[in-house]
């Protein structure tokens, strides 16, 4: 993941050890522990949270495409209506 070698490990434990002492050395990994899990779990529930907002513009958008769609026909439909409409009316000779 971050293409670390066992020796850069080593050689980051022992500072670690040296700096922080060998008692204080778990609880400080610990709290690091917790500190990346927290993170991790403020990084997926923002990453949900996204997904849901681009599904629901998505899903605006088509409800857009479907009025406009809807409206059309509708206009379509009424014009259609208004030309046949005065031609039905007028009195057959027969």
């Amino acid at each position: 993941m971050f293409n670390i070698s066992f020796a850069e490990m080593l050689i980051i434990g022992v500072v670690l050890i040296v700096f922080i002492g060998p008692k204080r050395l778990p609880a400080m990994m610990r709290f690091l522990g917790h500190l990346l899990g927290r993170v991790n779990r403020q990084v997926s529930s923002l990453k949900r949270e996204i997904k849901r907002e681009i599904e629901l513009e998505d899903l605006r958008e088509t409800v857009r495409e479907t009025k406009q769609i809807a409206k059309e026909a509708t206009d379509t439909v009424r014009d259609a209506a208004n030309t046949i409409g005065p031609q039905s009316s007028k009195p057959r000779d027969g």
